[in-house]
């Protein structure tokens, strides 16, 4: 989150009274950030709703999937090719035996 949003998520978390009011009130300050173009605050507010959704909650997978649509927007990071399917990159090591896995997350 930038540091232009700080000031507005300080007056939505003094003006509320409780998760349902907190959820919901990230999730509209989300929406309204999106239509400023400010994406990666709308996405930290996506996030900081899905922290206290719980997980029965339908709004919980929309409100992550955003997050992850938003971030990737906003630094450049294109999805993986196929996301059913995680690619690695393994480098062996001698002294170990045994390679470290990193996860290729798609940004190319």
């Amino acid at each position: 989150m930038t540091p232009e949003a700080l000031p507005e998520v300080a007056k939505v978390a003094a003006e509320v009274r409780g998760y349902a009011r907190l959820t919901t009130s990230f999730l509209l300050l989300g929406d309204r950030l999106v239509e400023e173009r400010r994406l990666l605050d709308a996405a930290f507010c996506y996030r900081a709703a899905e922290f206290f959704l719980l997980p029965s909650d339908e709004r919980r997978a929309p409100a992550r999937q955003r997050f992850v649509n938003l971030v990737r927007q906003a630094y450049g990071i294109l999805p993986p090719h196929n996301p059913t399917r995680l690619t690695v990159l393994a480098f062996p090591s001698q002294a170990q035996g045994s390679a470290p896995a990193i996860p290729d997350l798609g940004a190319r």
